[in-house]
């Protein structure tokens, strides 16, 4: 009796373990860096921009802004409950995967993304990994920047950013 109990306990511990290394992969977080040159309208200085999207729904934006003097605050940043729109990023990002769509590539641990590409992290078999989504003509691309750039819209137009400089809280001494 004992040694038949002990046999279903190992039975299911190794369907589990088989259920668990075959899950699909699950992205847990998408980040993009970018920087803008200054126009003269919007951006009057350059502006290093980062915005990183967890699967909890929390934005985590942070702006560098240069070209000022050095005793000045070059920085602005902010948690974000990006609701629906976060949503969509990860629906998008979810199908992609699930696709295996062109463009979605694997980043190996030496290689560093560059500025203006997408990393996102992925969860499979209890491990991260990270992939990268920078050729702008893939189809991968046009999956996720459609999505990414709803969701900054929708940052922008509820949380008034990015700041100017003017609008930089600056400390009094």
């Amino acid at each position: 009796m004992i040694r038949a109990l002990w046999c279903l306990i190992s039975l299911g511990a190794a369907l589990t373990t088989m259920t668990s290394a075959h899950a699909a992969p699950v992205a847990t977080q998408v980040s993009f860096e970018l920087t803008h040159e200054p126009d003269g309208k919007k951006y009057p200085n350059q502006v290093k921009e980062s915005y990183t999207l967890t699967s909890d729904g929390n934005l985590a934006y942070f702006a560098y802004f240069g070209g000022m003097p050095t005793d000045m605050n070059h920085t602005d940043g902010l948690s974000w409950a990006s609701g629906a729109a976060g949503q969509r990023v990860f629906a998008a990002l979810q199908r992609m995967l699930a696709e295996s769509q062109k463009g979605l590539r694997q980043l190996s641990d030496s290689e560093s993304a560059p500025t203006g590409s997408y990393r996102i992290t992925i969860r499979e078999r209890n491990a991260d990994s990270g992939r990268i989504v920078d050729d702008k003509t893939s189809p991968a691309w046009r999956t996720l920047d459609a999505a990414f750039g709803a969701l900054v819209t929708a940052f922008e137009k509820t949380t008034g950013r990015p700041y100017n400089v003017g609008q930089l809280p600056q400390s009094r001494r």
